[in-house]
């Protein structure tokens, strides 16, 4: 029902102005973020998400900047402590996983905009010494999809434990962090050489790109250790990846605001483990879900700019009506305690949906 609702959204949004919605929301402090933009077919990435083209990137940006001053960690950090962060709408852009790009590609178009940015990495991928696991998976179906025999593929299901009449990439694209071992057993049969793409393709950026670019003004922060969906690990286990990718960057990068994004999505984690990083120095710590209000003014949301080829208009305008549909049902806000969805709460949503739409109606045609 939420991408129903979200994709009518999209369309009905082209009507109504930016700037109204800030008054009628409240909320002028804007986070978008991407993972990579390029113009080239990205083997690890494409048959994940749907990535941005720079010609697209640079649309988004010259959207943004007609409505939101962009600003870094540590002008977010004295808006926060001073009061002032709804005086005007505000932008803070990030990048998640340190990719290569993120250098060759972003970097260059931000700096020629005048765009800071903060770009969240995992530090054992760094200079190219790993590869994450879902660009291993992503590996592996660009390999299936040039084609194997049936001797194979049987041998592939036999490790996934599946039946054969089960989708084989929907399969592999489902190994999650606690089973990644068998992306290297599949990886084996198919003969996908991850060591030989990490030196040949380079996807990471190097530790030299990345000091260039706290050099070059932007901001680095923590990404975990090794990317995993935290809502399947303990919280020791969780604890460790923020604590130790944390500690890598200090030691390495010496970033003034401290500043971790949980990876994938912060749905599940507990308000102690954010609590518990911001009392170790973290200044920052921030999810993906969007325009929400959280517990904290120090652990925000963002917003995921992929996944799609609409404009960024609709993107951002649909991201506001969506919350204020939300908003007079108390559910424009994560709670740490309860995440759950009540079958009331999805009825009033839908009402107020319908109203939203037959009032976006009428302002059309009026």
């Amino acid at each position: 029902m939420k991408k129903l609702i979200v994709n009518t959204l999209r369309t009905a949004g082209r009507v109504v102005p930016l700037p109204l919605l800030f008054k009628l929301t409240g909320e002028q402090l804007f986070l978008p973020f991407y993972h990579v933009v390029s113009d080239e077919y990205l083997p690890h990435i494409s048959h994940l998400y749907q990535y941005r083209n720079t010609r697209h990137f640079e649309a988004d940006l010259d959207f943004l900047l007609k409505f939101y001053k962009p600003v870094n960690l540590q002008e977010l950090k004295y808006l926060q402590d001073e009061k002032l962060l709804h005086a005007k709408p505000c932008m803070l852009l990030s990048f998640d996983d340190g990719l290569r790009e993120c250098a060759e590609v972003i970097a260059p178009i931000l700096l020629r905009k005048g765009i800071p940015a903060v770009f969240f990495i995992n530090p054992p991928f760094i200079d190219n010494k790993g590869l994450m696991y879902r660009y291993k998976a992503s590996l592996i179906i660009n390999q299936i999809k040039k084609g194997i025999s049936e001797p194979v593929k049987k041998r592939i299901y036999e490790i996934l434990g599946i039946p054969a009449t089960f989708n084989l990439e929907a399969a592999v694209l489902k190994i999650n962090f606690l089973l990644k071992q068998k992306l290297d057993e599949i990886a084996e049969i198919l003969e996908v050489n991850f060591a030989g793409f990490l030196l040949k393709e380079r996807p990471y950026m190097t530790s030299a790109q990345v000091k260039e670019m706290i050099d070059d003004g932007f901001n680095i922060g923590g990404h975990s250790m090794e990317h995993p969906l935290f809502s399947l690990l303990s919280y020791n286990e969780q604890w460790e990846q923020a604590k130790k990718s944390m500690e890598e960057i200090t030691r390495d990068y010496q970033q003034e605001t401290q500043s971790f994004s949980f990876p994938f999505t912060d749905h599940g984690i507990s308000a102690k483990l954010i609590q518990q990083m911001h009392r170790t120095g973290v200044d920052f710590t921030f999810g993906s879900a969007g325009l929400k209000q959280d517990f904290s003014y120090r652990h925000l949301q963002r917003f995921p700019m992929e996944g799609t080829n609409l404009p960024a208009s609709a993107l951002v305008k649909a991201e506001y009506l969506y919350y204020l549909l939300k908003k007079p049902l108390g559910k424009h806000g994560i709670d740490r305690h309860m995440e759950s969805t009540d079958i009331r709460i999805i009825i009033k949503i839908l009402i107020l949906f319908i109203i939203l739409c037959l009032t976006l109606f009428l302002l059309e045609y009026k």
